[in-house]
């Protein structure tokens, strides 16, 4: 396996899986990946192909649960980085066991590498597969009560694992056959299964922000927080206006050599200025007048999620989440397709708000504004001019 290929999956792809549900996050698609290049042991072929087929099988839940295995392959053909380790047949060969994956498909895996990531992809640890209802059901049914989402986990094991379901093994003495039957079994047994689920509702009840406070009881305790005393005027009078994106998350500071206390680097969807009155000048403001910032670094960064979005694909998730059709309308009065459009030219984008940022009216002329893209991969900086 070369390092390139390993080193981009995991700066580039599977960091992506951290915005899916529970059932669906950075676990889950490496847990796909071992299992996989486990079974494939068995078979001749492309250890690289069947890596990355694996790695970015679900990719899709970005755009659509319902076709995410087609949205998959959509999103392996455009990744023109791929290009780099593979042909264009091999692409194809990766997208399509994306889009085969899919235990409810009607047709068979279209090669070897399709059917290896769907027994991957099926992963049947009955007690694991039980949670993963849960946490779907959480996550994409949040109006459902307690028992809603019993019957709803009791209809769904039913419908897809019970004798007669539409899971079907694909590979000759794989490691689901026996898991399968355990789980079956459990189906069979509504009481046990009902025991199984109350434990899982439970745990699934604690949200993040729950685990993110015992932590920090801990960190306090422990003093973790010492190596990071400094006072809230950045020591190299800079600030940075960058994207939320959690891969810049350490790696930007790193790459620009930041310390704790050295900048204010303030974020928002894409790193960008939308009108004289919004949070991203007001920061900087109060960065410049009041903290002594006197450069600002713009920098936006490669694969931006805000690169092509726009409010036509925000309003069917809003109307699945519960926001009325009727406030939508209100606010599309008001200008929310504009208010929630991304942009379509990366560097043209870092020119627009660095523009904006040196013509505010309340901008010094003495601070420095400059723009840049960074790799979201490796770091690197290329100013735009």
């Amino acid at each position: 396996m070369r390092a390139s290929l390993v080193a981009y999956i995991e700066a580039e792809i599977l960091p992506r899986y951290a915005a899916f549900d529970k059932a669906h996050r950075e676990d889950h698609a490496r847990s796909v990946i071992s299992r996989a290049l486990e079974m494939g042991r068995r078979y001749d072929i492309d250890e690289e192909v069947l890596y990355t087929a694996a790695a970015c099988h679900d990719l899709g839940l970005a755009v659509d649960r319902k076709t995410h295995h087609l949205e998959s392959g959509k999103a392996i053909r455009a990744d023109r980085h791929l290009l780099r380790w593979f042909t264009p047949e091999q692409v194809e060969i990766i997208a399509q066991a994306a889009e085969d994956h899919r235990a409810s498909a009607k047709a068979p895996p279209r090669s070897i590498y399709g059917a290896l990531v769907a027994e991957a992809d099926r992963m049947i640890v009955p007690e694991i597969i039980i949670r993963r209802t849960v946490q779907f059901g959480l996550s994409h049914y949040p109006e459902l009560d307690k028992e809603g989402h019993w019957e709803r986990t009791l209809a769904h094991l039913n419908k897809k694992y019970a004798e007669g379901g539409y899971l079907h093994l694909l590979i000759p003495g794989s490691p689901n056959e026996e898991p399968l039957q355990r789980l079956r079994e459990i189906i069979r047994d509504e009481a046990y299964l009902r025991s199984i689920f109350e434990t899982c509702y439970l745990e699934e009840m604690k949200t993040m922000i729950d685990d993110i406070l015992l932590y920090n009881k801990k960190f306090v305790a422990e003093k973790g927080y010492e190596p990071y005393v400094t006072d809230k005027f950045p020591a190299k009078k800079l600030a940075v206006l960058t994207c939320m994106d959690t891969r810049l998350t350490e790696l930007l500071p790193k790459a620009l050599g930041l310390q704790n206390g050295d900048a204010k680097i303030i974020k928002n969807a894409g790193g960008v200025m939308l009108s004289e009155r919004d949070s991203a000048i007001r920061s900087l403001l109060v960065a410049i007048y009041e903290l002594g910032v006197n450069e600002v670094m713009v920098v936006h960064h490669s694969g931006c999620g805000a690169c092509h979005m726009g409010y036509a694909e925000f309003k069917p998730h809003m109307l699945e989440r519960g926001i009325s059709a009727a406030v939508l309308s209100e606010w599309e009065k008001e200008g929310i397709g504009e208010w929630l459009e991304g942009f379509h030219d990366t560097e043209a984008s870092v020119r627009k708000t660095v523009a904006a940022i040196v013509s505010h009216p309340l901008m010094p002329s003495d601070v420095t504004v400059r723009g840049f893209v960074i790799d979201s991969v490796t770091g690197a900086l290329t100013e735009v001019k």
